[in-house]
């Protein structure tokens, strides 16, 4: 009678171990899978992003409202033709865009509200002494202008 006990207690805890290393190899594989995900969305959108600027012409202008991947509330344009500046025009609020852009990064958009989200989108200006664009996200969706210039695309607000 005590060594079934003994056997019982033995398989009830191997059972739970058993249990607990499925769930955990589970819940790992789901957060790699997911996260896998994220990046390709990000990537699939950052070459459509820039598959759009370079495909606009010269004097051609266009208005893009573009579905964003989720969790974003900003996105920032940089002028890569400027210098970095660290005055008070808002960068020194984002230091990611300030560390790259000073360090001679080739990435001009970023997300935010880490930044760590960032493409190259092509040969962009904009018009601003700062040298840089952040646009709200609204509802999921980035509105801006694009301006073919020949040798680069200008990116305005759309307002």
């Amino acid at each position: 009678m005590r060594a079934q006990i003994q056997t019982q207690i033995f398989v009830y805890i191997l059972a739970v171990v058993i249990a607990g290393l499925i769930i955990g190899f589970g819940a790992y594989w789901i957060i790699k899978i997911t996260k896998a995900a994220r990046a390709a969305e990000l990537e699939q959108f950052g070459q459509g992003l820039a598959s759009k600027i370079g495909m606009i012409n010269y004097e051609s202008m266009k208005t893009y409202n573009l579905q964003v991947p989720t969790g974003f509330g900003e996105a920032c344009f940089i002028d890569l033709n400027q210098k970095a500046k660290a005055s008070g025009d808002g960068l020194d609020k984002k230091p990611v865009i300030y560390s790259s852009w000073n360090s001679n990064v080739k990435k001009n958009f970023f997300f935010y509200p880490n930044g760590a989200d960032s493409f190259y989108i092509g040969n962009i200006t904009i018009d601003n002494p700062a040298g840089f664009l952040c646009l709200n996200i609204s509802y999921g969706m980035l509105s801006f202008r694009a301006k073919g210039l020949g040798h680069s695309v200008r990116i305005s607000s759309v307002v």
